[in-house]
């Protein structure tokens, strides 16, 4: 850190394009967070790993799907998730991948209706993210109210 001149230690990193999503998260497990971008027109998430800054890149997700980011299998690493909105109902559908690969397949589950807010999060301490959605307050001032699935 310059000491000196207090701020002027920033780095300006160009990465994605006009309409990219920003998804930063511990990708590669170094415990820093790395930069991250997801591209909704081919679902490609580009990664700019803070451990060897290499980029990496991973298919998963279409155009529509809303990326979250967060630690959903609990091995202290970001993992692919995109939900996308049910085509048959009005609902979400989870897709997760998890970021080493041990599932062997992608999990999914139907969580949230269309409409609520994703707010990822560690809500139950096992550090693991689990699958949140929050109802939205409707015209008539109806309360919010949480529903919280674990995985």
């Amino acid at each position: 850190m310059n000491q000196v001149n207090p701020g002027s230690d920033v780095a300006y990193i160009p990465w994605g394009l006009a309409g990219d999503i920003p998804v930063p998260g511990d990708y590669d497990g170094d415990g820093k967070t790395d930069i991250a971008i997801w591209r909704p027109s081919n679902g490609i998430w580009h990664v700019l790993q803070s451990s060897n800054w290499t980029v990496s890149y991973f298919k998963w997700g279409r155009n529509g799907d809303t990326p979250v980011v967060g630690d959903f299998d609990g091995d202290l690493r970001s993992d692919y998730v995109v939900v996308r909105t049910d085509e048959f109902a009005p609902r979400y559908l989870w897709l997760l991948q998890g970021s080493n690969f041990n599932f062997g397949f992608p999990l999914f589950t139907f969580w949230g209706t269309a409409g609520d807010r994703i707010v990822p999060g560690d809500y139950d301490g096992n550090v693991k993210q689990i699958l949140p959605s929050f109802d939205l307050p409707t015209v008539t001032g109806t309360r919010s109210k949480a529903m919280l699935r674990m995985l």
